[in-house]
C-alpha cells in the first residue's frame, strides 16, 4: 500500500470516527433521563399487559 493510500485510509477513519461520535452525542442529546420511581412504575406496567 503507498504512503498516499495509506493517507486517505487514515483521513475516511478519523471522518468516520468524528461522525459516529457525533451520531452518539445527538443521541444523547434527544435521549430523557428518567427517576427510578418512574423507570419501575414503567416496567411494571409493561409486565401487566398495560402500554
Amino acid at each position: 500500500m503507498s504512503a498516499e493510500a495509506y493517507q486517505q485510509l487514515m483521513t475516511l477513519a478519523e471522518l468516520e470516527d468524528r461522525l459516529l461520535g457525533q451520531q452518539a452525542q445527538s443521541a444523547l442529546n434527544q435521549s430523557q433521563m428518567v427517576g427510578v420511581e418512574e423507570f419501575t412504575l414503567a416496567m411494571q406496567r409493561l409486565a401487566n399487559g398495560e402500554a
